[in-house]
């Protein structure tokens, strides 16, 4: 049986962690808007009811179509693919690949389906154990046209799809046990990340996942993600790497150009910032305040005050001329 190596699992993990996230033809993993939808249905006419209509279900989400998935799960793992699955298929990377009856069962890779004319029509991942993660693409079944904007990132039985090739990047590890814990992580960076946290001002940043805390990173710090294992990111916090619980990250939006503004209103002097959209109030920014817009979440704006990420309602902030 072969050992499930430590990058092959940060490729799981990563396959894993985007579950649930959502589906429009051609994303590559930004979150979901009207004006992102409006750009796509504008490059894609043939796709604009599915992106347009459907894909409204998306908005504030982020979104993959389906190589753009198994390209981020590849390179949670160490590995470059590029965009496309019939370039991902042809491309030098993999080390071993067939038909999919000569899968190995007990070891992940990468998935595709080849039409008659030899194009690669879809792409997934598989994670072993009989179970495959990937984008649903509406034009791959019958009758679900939408079916991709309506389920996005799914996990389904291997049986379930009519997949026709594999290919994998990674050597075969026959070595029985678990995956040495001094396996080296991927240094490169997945996405960026804003640590959270519902309560207090700063969040634990350990050595290993369960271990010593190294130092502790504040509420709002933008950070780097490297990989995902178990429950606990590996992160790059201003210049310092460790591995920080799943559940106080927040994935930003990496397609956001940060832009400056201005603090305006109606009424009143200054405007209140929070900790979170509707969070705790950090404090208040005095009307005509130049600040520098690093996000966008719903109707809110995630701003930086003081070197820290912080949440004003969009409203309240002029765009600077």
């Amino acid at each position: 049986m072969c050992r499930i190596t430590f990058e092959q699992q940060a490729a799981i993990n990563r396959a894993k962690e985007l579950l649930g996230n959502g589906y429009i033809f051609g994303a590559t993993g930004w979150v979901c808007s009207l004006a992102k939808r409006k750009a796509q249905a504008a490059q894609y006419p043939q796709y604009y009811d599915m992106i347009m209509k459907t894909g409204a279900k998306w908005d504030g989400k982020v979104c993959w179509d389906c190589a753009q998935f198994t390209k981020t799960v590849a390179k949670a793992g160490g590995i470059t693919l590029p965009s496309g699955a019939t370039s991902q298929w042809k491309s030098g990377v993999w080390v071993a690949k067939g038909t999919i009856d000569t899968l190995p069962k007990d070891a992940p890779a990468f998935l595709y389906r080849q039409t008659s004319d030899g194009v690669m029509q879809h792409t997934g991942f598989y994670l072993s154990n009989n179970a495959v993660v990937h984008d649903a693409n509406p034009n791959d079944y019958t009758f679900i046209h939408s079916k991709g904007t309506a389920y996005g990132v799914l996990q389904q039985e291997l049986g379930d799809y009519a997949w026709t090739h594999w290919a994998t990047p990674w050597k075969s590890d026959t070595t029985t046990g678990s995956p040495s814990s001094e396996a080296t992580l991927p240094a490169e960076v997945l996405y960026k990340a804003e640590v959270y946290a519902s309560k207090g001002s700063t969040v634990r940043l350990r050595k290993e996942p369960n271990g010593a805390v190294i130092v502790e990173v504040p509420v709002g710090t933008v950070v780097e993600v490297n990989a995902v294992v178990a429950g606990y990111c590996k992160i790059t916090a201003n210049g310092v790497t460790g591995f920080m619980q799943t559940a106080f990250l927040r994935q930003r939006n990496n397609d956001f150009t940060a832009y400056q503004g201005k603090v305006t209103a109606q009424t009143g002097k200054t405007v209140r910032y929070r900790l979170t959209p509707n969070g705790k109030k950090l404090g208040e920014l005095p009307i005509g305040t130049e600040v520098s817009v690093q996000g966008e979440s719903a109707d809110w704006s995630v701003i930086e005050v003081n070197g820290r990420a912080a949440y004003m309602k969009s409203e309240f902030i002029t765009v600077e001329a």
